[in-house]
């Protein structure tokens, strides 16, 4: 019975991973330089697939790296966001391990004004306490841009208010 239980609280107690392989978790901007991808300061200006983006004061930023145009990190909420290229004749991932897919608009949605008229999906985790991914995807010039967004359970809420704030600042020209 005691082995039984050690055993539970191993298994239970293993460290998960934040995201799906799909979208592979960087190190936090901070830590940037062991990465070999610029540091990006809160104030300096971002750059990447025909976008731009005045990193902000609370955000963190990497460029380019490990097939990620950028990576931004919000530490008070935890938040990381994923700018991502594809060739547009590439489709979108549709399956992601780990995750369920549950609202997906394939249509000319656009709440990311620097992105042409694209699609939103949201994906939810199947560990309980495992995070949400939202992602918006567009094209900008002859490329689909993917803006992946990890947003730590319990923070979906606060998460998306910060990201949208983000997301609206992205510019195609600075």
């Amino acid at each position: 019975m005691r082995g039984a239980l050690a055993l539970l609280l191993v298994v239970a107690c293993q460290h998960r991973p934040a995201v799906s392989p799909d979208v592979q978790q960087q190190p936090a901007a901070t830590s940037g330089g062991a990465s070999g991808r610029e540091v990006i300061a809160p104030g300096d200006r971002w750059t990447g697939g025909g976008l731009c983006l005045d990193v902000p004061r609370d955000w963190d930023a990497l460029g380019r790296g490990d097939g990620v145009l950028g990576t931004l990190h919000h530490a008070e909420s935890g938040v990381d966001v994923f700018v991502l290229e594809y060739d547009v004749s590439e489709p979108p991932i549709q399956d992601r391990d780990g995750f369920t897919l549950e609202f997906e608009d394939q249509s000319a949605y656009r709440s990311v004004p620097a992105l042409s008229a694209g699609g939103t999906r949201t994906w939810t985790s199947e560990e309980p306490d495992g995070p949400t991914l939202k992602e918006w995807y567009g094209t900008v010039g002859n490329q689909r841009i993917h803006l992946e967004v990890v947003l730590p359970f319990g923070r979906a809420i606060e998460g998306t208010r910060v990201v949208e704030v983000l997301l609206a600042s992205l510019k195609t020209t600075c």
